[in-house]
């Protein structure tokens, strides 16, 4: 007799066990399977519905992740040492989305070129809209997000 379901998610740094959600247990799975397991190893702390059927986004205490349900195939991902805030977007109220405000350094830069301080990058505002399934993938992804971010900034481990 086969598998009946996926493995539940493992939360945190802790690998902790919740009851099962279907949702976590395929998110958990596309951690594994996403970019051949490249990150495999990263603690999973939060899944939520995408936007775009058929797409989960998946928080580890590294990066945001948006992969396909089918392939395992990795859309995009954003590092969270580059995400400076997160915040709901209110603009495109028809849609569930987050706004993230990212730091990304100056790739404009003519090669040999030095900065006005020894060690010092030129950075540069960006930002990234993630939009979730709805209101509740969307409250779910900005509350762990803001968790993490908070903790990064106190030098505590997610």
């Amino acid at each position: 007799a086969g598998r009946k379901r996926l493995p539940r998610m493992l939360h945190g740094a802790a690998r902790e066990l919740r009851p099962y959600d279907e949702t976590e247990g395929l998110g958990w799975r596309l951690l594994q399977l996403a970019a051949r397991g490249q990150y495999a190893a990263e603690p999973l702390l939060c899944c939520a519905a995408a936007a775009a059927e058929g797409s989960l986004l998946l928080l580890t205490d590294l990066r945001l992740l948006c992969a396909t349900v089918d392939g395992a195939r990795l859309l995009w991902h954003v590092p969270l040492r580059e995400v400076r805030a997160v915040c709901t977007d209110h603009e495109h109220a028809a849609e569930a989305a987050l706004l993230l405000a990212l730091a990304t350094r100056d790739e404009a830069r003519t090669p040999g070129a030095s900065s006005p301080q020894r060690g010092v990058e030129d950075v540069t505002d960006e930002s990234r809209r993630v939009v979730c399934r709805d209101e509740a993938a969307q409250r779910l992804l900005h509350d762990a997000l803001l968790e993490v971010l908070i903790l990064a900034a106190e030098g505590a481990p997610p």
